[in-house]
């Protein structure tokens, strides 16, 4: 890490800035535009000379700037942005401060796409190559807390990488997957719940851009609670290798519409004017979560094709409130759609809400059920 440290120091104090004033002539002689390539650690350059770089405005300006003074000496110049984008770093202007801050940016949002890796998914079941490289091979963790490991993932071990976890607890448990920045906030894949007695393994690609500072992979489990407290018990393989020998596609973070969803459920329990009451049945052995009363989506049905309600004017979002639906439990909950979409007219409509597994931060299903006006 020291040596890391140093080397982006080194690296970010080579790249000065300078205010050039005088004769236009004169700068114009000294100047050259685009005429180098720029990589990290000897990789696939990632700043091509003779192209220009299209700044966050849409404009497209020199991709670097070659300056050579008046005794012969030679300084290469690089926007902020495209030194943060090959030091992996997070960068953001502050405009009250007049400040260049890098390390600083919004709260990550979990995506199947943070490059160099995107989350893969298929249709046949994938088996560990005899000639895989072994990040970590079939290791047993037994704790009360969590596992936390960052692996480097370089492309040249090869381009997919397998992480499976087998849970042999009594408790479900949640993994969570993400990129680590060299400078900055992590970013997110979505994270899974391994239910006991399950093996869970996922696919993610690394592309030929990575490199040592960029292709970071961290893997953390930690054990869901309920009411009842049990350590957790783990079986944790990360390899990778070159082929899978199956179809792969990229992970969709959209959840499907479903009626039932490995045993929950969801019906109309009451309707009056302006509110419908819906009851949620868990018949499965997981846990779910959703959002209380106002986290749902109204669809009403015109020509064969349900098309999402516009909400009123005015009305502010409310921050739902999570209910834990464990398995077996049941909860009744009234959506008041008259506050949110106003006064429906005849016709049928249909609920759309959305769950996830405890533990997880992706909706694993929209559930549906529909109601009729009269």
């Amino acid at each position: 890490m020291k040596k890391l440290l140093s080397y982006v120091l080194t690296l970010c104090i080579g790249f000065s800035f300078t205010l050039l004033c005088g004769n236009a002539e004169a700068i114009s002689a000294r100047i050259a535009y685009n005429t180098a390539n720029y990589s990290v650690f000897h990789g696939i350059p990632q700043i091509h000379s003779g192209e220009s770089y299209v700044a966050a405005n849409g404009q497209e300006v020199p991709s670097s700037i070659l300056y050579t003074d008046e005794a012969g000496g030679i300084s290469n110049f690089l926007s902020v942005s495209q030194i943060a984008a090959l030091l992996d770093a997070d960068v953001k202007w502050d405009n009250q401060t007049n400040t260049v801050d890098f390390g600083t940016a919004a709260t990550p949002v979990p995506n199947t796409e943070n490059l160099p890796f995107t989350e893969l998914v298929w249709s046949e079941r994938i088996e560990r190559s005899e000639n895989a490289w072994s990040h970590l091979k079939e290791a047993r963790f037994q704790s009360e807390s969590s596992f936390s490991q960052t692996f480097l993932c370089r492309p040249d071990l090869g381009e997919y990488i397998l992480v499976q976890v087998t849970n042999q607890g009594k408790k479900p448990v949640s993994l969570a997957v993400s990129r680590a920045k060299t400078i900055g906030q992590r970013q997110d894949f979505p994270t899974d719940a391994v239910q006991p007695g399950e093996t869970l393994c996922r696919v993610f690609s690394v592309s030929e851009q990575g490199n040592e500072l960029t292709s970071n992979l961290n893997v953390t489990v930690r054990p869901i609670q309920g009411a009842d407290f049990s350590p957790m018990d783990i079986v944790v393989d990360v390899s990778q290798q070159d082929s899978v020998g199956t179809a792969l596609e990229a992970r969709s973070m959209k959840a499907p519409v479903l009626e039932n969803f490995e045993g929950l459920s969801m019906e109309v329990a009451g309707q009056e004017s302006g509110s419908v009451t819906v009851r949620i049945d868990n018949n499965s052995n997981i846990g779910f979560s959703c959002g209380g009363g106002d986290d749902y989506i109204l669809e009403t049905e015109e020509n064969g094709s349900w098309i999402e309600l516009s909400q009123v004017e005015g009305n502010d979002a409310v921050l739902p409130v999570a209910h834990h639906i464990r398995s077996g439990d049941s909860e009744t909950m009234t959506l008041q759609y008259q506050s949110r979409y106003g006064t429906l007219e005849k016709g049928t409509y249909r609920i759309l809400k959305p769950f996830m597994e405890i533990g997880t931060q992706q909706d694993c299903c929209y559930l549906t059920v529909k109601f009729e006006i009269k």
